[in-house]
């Protein structure tokens, strides 16, 4: 997977973006999370978004899987809280997926900004 990594601390949070938009697209709101003292992981996905649609994840490869890993590697390298912060189909990724598949206290805050709906539970 790629991302970007910014700030340091144990409060920690993964930027998810939408569609058109990739983790370079989150270089502005991670760099003043920084400053403000979190740990920042802005993350592209690892199967591309269709541009038109609604994504279809495939039991290889979903893209709540690539926020649970971000998650988890951000507990595992020290964050004692890690938000989701999902905007669009990163939105759908973080609530309709992640927020659900996580275990109980992984996702310690989720903000969805425009997400797409969510059909299926």
């Amino acid at each position: 997977m790629h991302a970007d990594e910014y700030g340091k601390g144990q409060r920690a949070v993964v930027l998810a973006s939408g569609a058109r938009f990739d983790r370079r697209s989150w270089e502005r709101q991670a760099s003043a999370l920084a400053v403000a003292g979190f740990r920042v992981l802005a993350i592209d996905f690892l199967k591309p978004w269709p541009m038109h649609g609604r994504p279809q994840p495939t039991h290889d490869t979903k893209t709540s899987d690539d926020v649970l890993a971000s998650v988890r590697y951000l507990r595992k390298t020290g964050a004692q809280t890690v938000a989701v912060v999902g905007a669009n189909f990163g939105g759908w990724a973080a609530a309709a997926r992640a927020a659900m598949e996580a275990r109980p206290g992984e996702i310690d805050r989720l903000v969805l900004l425009a997400p797409t709906a969510v059909a299926e539970s």
